[in-house]
């Protein structure tokens, strides 16, 4: 009894820590999955015969400039969207009075709600600010600067501090941990540029308003398991409606292929890539949405999937907890 009071104790006192030290947690979790994705970079600019520290900020300028440029490009067309927002809210005013009259329903209660006023302080203040943005990314680059620099460090600290065969065995160890946290993410980024391009030129051809951005949404929103993709499609088949009514193809066609779209990339494709190994139970995958959105919020749910990922990884590779990562997978193979 006293063993499961003390392991409740220490689990909400985990989650306290991680929930008051968000602002510093979050940052550094980005920044060690992004090492994964920019490590390639740096082993063949130090194959290149160009120094470490050079290279690291080389990569971390590069990051920057190009965060810089996305996030002044979304945050525009955001505000672009909440500007227009007035006018979708018009038309589909016209849209539910022409529909309802039919029935003779009232919709004069319904025609009071002001949707603008409801909805543009929510945008904005899930977008924030710009300079805040930046001043996250900047400290993401700050622990990522660190962590590049550090890279081949622990071999040579294990080599020192332990006996050559314990050495070998850990250094194996976190080898294979590193490796397949890094191709799933790889792997992962790929399909969610890709899902974004697709979504981005599909719209654009049906001539979809913010096509670019309802793409850098499916790219992101691409990370959130399950209900990442429903969040994805709704608000562009929404906006396709508005903007095509009457004429029902343009939205039949928007909503059919997106919905493909996401079908191929999320259950076809992705899955053959990543292959069994990296499973996960569909409990494990809820429990983690859950849990990381209620501690973190959005960039919770953002991170749910690479933090369960990477620890069923861990525990596939230490014999004492391989009976762990089997709970988490997906299938009994």
């Amino acid at each position: 009894m006293q063993t499961v009071l003390l392991s409740v104790i220490v689990l909400i006192m985990v989650c306290t820590v991680l929930y008051v030290c968000k602002s510093v947690v979050i940052p550094l979790i980005f920044a060690f999955l992004l090492s994964y994705l920019v490590s390639p970079v740096l082993t063949l600019l130090k194959r290149l015969k160009i120094p470490a520290p050079l290279g690291v900020l080389i990569i971390v300028l590069l990051l920057l400039g190009t965060t810089y440029l996305f996030g002044a490009f979304m945050y525009q067309r955001v505000s672009a969207f909440v500007a227009e927002s007035p006018k979708y809210q018009d038309k589909f005013m016209q849209i539910a009075e022409s529909v309802t009259s039919r029935w003779a329903i009232d919709t004069s209660s319904f025609s009071e709600i002001n949707w603008v006023k409801e909805i543009t302080p929510r945008v904005m203040s899930m977008t924030g600010s710009f300079v805040g943005f930046m001043s996250k990314v900047a400290l993401v680059m700050f622990f990522l600067i660190f962590m590049l620099l550090e890279q081949g460090g622990l071999k040579r600290r294990l080599a020192l501090a332990l006996e050559k065969k314990q050495a070998g065995v850990i250094s194996e160890a976190v080898t294979s941990i590193t490796g397949q946290i890094g191709r799933y993410l790889k792997i992962k980024l790929m399909v969610s540029m890709v899902t974004g391009v697709l979504v981005w030129l599909l719209l654009t051809v049906l001539g979809v308003d913010f096509a670019a951005t309802w793409g850098v949404l499916a790219f992101f929103l691409n990370f959130i398991p399950n209900i990442g993709s429903i969040m994805s499609t709704v608000p562009p088949i929404f906006v396709a409606f508005v903007e095509h009514y009457p004429k029902p193809l343009p939205v039949i066609l928007a909503a059919v292929g997106l919905l493909l779209i996401q079908l191929v990339m999320g259950n076809i494709i992705e899955p053959k890539l990543q292959g069994k190994g990296l499973n996960l139970s569909p409990v494990v995958i809820l429990f983690s949405l859950v849990f990381w959105g209620w501690l973190w919020g959005i960039p919770g749910m953002l991170l749910s999937v690479p933090i369960a990922s990477s620890i069923k990884i861990a525990c596939e590779n230490i014999d004492a907890l391989k009976p762990v990562a089997i709970f988490m997978g997906g299938s009994g193979d």
